[in-house]
């Protein structure tokens, strides 16, 4: 990747005729110069790619007005906190990883995970969980 992090934002700024090429993004900062973007053609969508910076990409869509604007600038109050991940991936007491992650898993695919999570985290869920089964013997 290059230019990451950017130097200065990049500020997009629509304008229904961009330095006399037609509607269009004036950019500012950054590379400069002007995207085309019509709205009466492209309002579905246009995806841009900024090659000189790092190949960062995105997606312009719907009838912006006159003065209409974007910024692209570096995320300066991130932090790397990962508390959630790690929460997630550590499986309770009595678990192993492999098949809590694959219960997990199946939990997320069903979308019940909230609720069998708060249970697991807090202890109620018990492992290995009750399995019934019944064995039926064929006749002779």
């Amino acid at each position: 990747m290059t230019n990451i992090p950017l130097a200065t934002s990049i500020t997009l700024v629509y304008r229904d005729d961009v330095a006399g090429q037609g509607p269009g993004f004036e950019v500012l900062g950054g590379p400069g110069g002007a995207i085309a973007f019509d709205p009466s053609t492209e309002s579905a969508g246009k995806t841009i790619t900024l090659e000189d910076y790092g190949n960062a990409s995105f997606t312009f869509s719907g009838v912006p007005q006159d003065g209409d604007s974007f910024v692209i600038a570096n995320n300066t109050s991130g932090s790397g906190d990962n508390r959630n991940a790690l929460r997630l991936a550590s499986a309770p007491d009595g678990w192993q990883p492999a098949e809590w992650y694959r219960e997990l898993s199946r939990r997320l695919y069903r979308n019940d995970w909230r609720r069998w999570y708060s249970s697991a985290a807090s202890g109620r869920l018990r492992y290995p969980p009750k399995r019934h089964c019944e064995i039926k013997q064929s006749s002779p």
